[in-house]
């Protein structure tokens, strides 16, 4: 983990959990950008009983404001065929950028088209690219071009 990640943390517990919400963080980049189809589809390969535990356990862990524990993201690191420690690296640079162009090109296409965009895309699909736009979460190339195509049939406001 890096020593940004700990910055500002006064207690042994503020440090565990900066690390933890960290993780969470890079699981979502991982995930938003390698598995548009979800986070069961990041593990299909497994048999389906591991496979439902595993998607259970990271949904409870993105649920709860305590963040991503170590062992579960070594469990995932294992599943998803990850190197070991690459939750508790630093997000590949190439891959975070590409994801930030498209979110700022998209939330500018978006942002032309009103609330109506809103409604186009879903409003969870924009919770998300607010989040990318600030390198919380990522955007796939295929998110990308579906959220295009739905907001080109949209009119721009003036």
């Amino acid at each position: 983990m890096n020593l940004e990640v700990f910055e500002g943390a006064s207690t042994a517990k503020e440090a565990v959990d900066a690390g933890k919400r960290a993780r969470q963080q890079r699981f979502s980049l991982y995930a938003d950008l390698h598995s548009p189809k979800g986070i069961r589809a990041l593990f299909t390969h497994l048999p389906e009983t591991e496979c439902h535990s595993l998607a259970n356990q990271i949904t409870q862990a993105m649920q709860d404001r305590g963040g991503f524990p170590e062992f579960l993201a070594h469990k995932v690191e294992e599943a998803a065929g990850l190197p070991f420690g690459y939750l508790d690296q630093p997000y590949p640079y190439p891959e975070l950028r590409a994801s930030l162009y498209r979110a700022k090109r998209l939330k500018r296409m978006a942002d032309a088209r009103g609330e109506a965009a809103v409604e186009a895309v879903g409003k969870r699909n924009y919770a998300q690219l607010e989040q990318a736009c600030l390198g919380l979460r990522g955007v796939s190339e295929a998110f990308y071009e579906k959220a295009v195509a739905k907001l080109k049939k949209l009119p721009r406001e003036s």
